[in-house]
């Protein structure tokens, strides 16, 4: 019999990855390092071997996503599991008053509800990095995720809010993207269905 560890995904104390050289270090494991480190396996998939380590500020929290948790449903696992377990940006950040900041493995995906929106457009003009360049990645990303309009286009709730964005001067808001596959299961391919 094969006995599996409890810690099925290895980690190292920051002093022993000090005596490590790796090609890359991703700082954050949500949503942004999962895709670079995803990206980069790809790339470098015939390239022999690479290290490539993960700076996490957080510990495990639990081992998936945590709607896959089978006594959580969307009610407790973001009104009650996401408060106890992330941090308000309400002080640092009050024009972003509802975001909240997960310090464990796997980030804020912990409570992803698929939807993929891109940053404001004037957010990212502070950033060092030109725009046009990070639109390569996230089209990528957003190809891979199967980032849809089509399932929150025409709903009223968000009709009022984009109203009220495009009133606030931010004219680049666009219907919901959702990152789930829409095609209907046929001919053995077995694709997503959405349950909302």
């Amino acid at each position: 019999m094969v006995k599996y560890p409890g810690n099925w995904i290895s980690t190292k104390s920051i002093e022993e990855m000090a005596e490590t050289t790796y090609d890359v270090l991703i700082i954050g494991t949500g949503h942004g390092g999962g895709t670079v480190l995803s990206r980069l396996c790809e790339l470098w998939r015939n390239n022999g071997a690479k290290k490539i380590g993960i700076l996490e500020r957080g510990d495990k929290l639990f081992h998936s996503q945590s709607l896959n948790i089978p006594t959580m449903n969307s009610n407790t696992a973001y009104d009650q599991l996401l408060i106890d377990n992330s941090t308000s940006f309400r002080d640092r950040f009050p024009e972003f008053y509802g975001a909240r900041m997960v310090y464990a493995l796997g980030g804020r995906s912990l409570f992803w509800n698929c939807a993929v929106p891109r940053p404001i457009e004037s957010e990212l003009r502070k950033w060092p990095i030109n725009y046009r360049e990070l639109d390569v990645y996230y089209s990528m990303a957003e190809n891979s995720l199967n980032a849809t309009t089509y399932y929150s286009k025409g709903s009223s709730m968000q009709n009022l809010l984009l109203r009220k964005l495009y009133s606030k001067g931010i004219l680049e808001a666009r219907d919901l993207p959702l990152a789930f596959d829409m095609e209907a299961s046929r001919g053995g391919q077995i694709h997503s269905k959405s349950l909302v």
